[in-house]
């Protein structure tokens, strides 16, 4: 019978430990604060808080970052590697860098519209596709 004391005993230490963890998992995930919903738009002045909101701005720039490099790769680090590079090549690379980033601003514009100030979207399914 000392043994059996002894694995429950063992038993409840394991139920008391899973049960202050998730308690105290509890508490720390009350003391966060809610998830930001991030905006929608309807207006063009909207439209210019969406694409500036931090999150879609961080991603929109990485992604014009990697693939501005790609592109300027690709496209123009020959002539700058040979020295060749004039204001024309430098204007391309700008370019380069900047239309990865309108595409993917407007790839954040498109799925964050909503079809009304109301917010409601029970017809944006009707245009799609």
């Amino acid at each position: 019978m000392g043994a059996v004391g002894a694995e429950v005993d063992r038993h409840d230490g394991q139920v008391n430990a899973i049960a202050q963890a998730y308690c105290e998992d509890e508490l720390v995930s009350a003391s966060l604060p809610p998830p930001v919903t991030p905006p929608t738009w309807v207006t063009w002045r909207e439209a210019v808080t969406v694409v500036t909101y931090p999150r879609h701005l961080k991603k929109t720039i990485l992604i014009a970052l990697f693939v501005g490099t790609v592109l300027f790769c690709i496209n123009q680090l020959d002539v700058v590697l040979r020295g060749d590079a004039t204001t024309t090549v430098w204007v391309k690379a700008a370019i380069t860098y900047l239309v990865p980033f309108c595409v993917s601003s407007a790839g954040v514009l498109v799925a964050s519209h909503r079809t009304s100030s109301t917010g409601d979207d029970s017809t944006r399914g009707a245009d799609a596709g």
